[in-house]
């Protein structure tokens, strides 16, 4: 167990990252597109997995990277590490996600009520955040996350 990538992966991410935005993001639907017609769910899906997906993931390959790395690299280090990590994992996890994701959001602004749908992208980002740290983990074999 390592306090630190505890910290920077659930801490830093989770709560200070990824619930804030995704909280912004459906206030900001709410307000100017509340319809959950199928047209306006599929809209907002396509949206958010060009926009929030992306940004998302890149700050979840970030974060782990920063989690991993030992506190004594230097600044220039780390970055490299996130800009190496990014280069090597962003495409494959995004296409991943795009398997996934767009169903669980249709599901989301379609059935779930306005103030548990934070709560059920934390659900079922919990489980996507495991598979991905199993999916970064080098490998012997493997050339992901250096």
């Amino acid at each position: 167990y390592n306090p630190y990538q505890t910290f920077a992966a659930g801490i830093c991410y989770g709560a200070l990252f990824f619930t804030p935005l995704m909280h912004n993001v459906f206030a900001f639907w709410t307000r100017f597109l509340p319809s959950n017609s199928m047209h306006a769910v599929v809209f907002k899906t396509g949206i958010d997995c060009v926009t929030s997906f992306p940004v998302n993931v890149s700050a979840l390959i970030a974060f782990q990277t920063l989690a991993r790395k030992e506190s004594s690299s230097t600044n220039l280090q780390k970055f490299q590490s996130i800009q190496n990590s990014l280069q090597l994992n962003l495409w494959p996890t995004l296409i991943m996600g795009w398997k996934i994701w767009p169903a669980v959001t249709v599901l989301n602004y379609k059935f779930v009520p306005v103030i548990y749908r934070v709560l059920l992208l934390n659900s079922v980002s919990y489980c996507w955040n495991v598979a991905l740290i199993f999916y970064t983990i080098p490998s012997k074999s493997s050339q992901r996350v250096q």
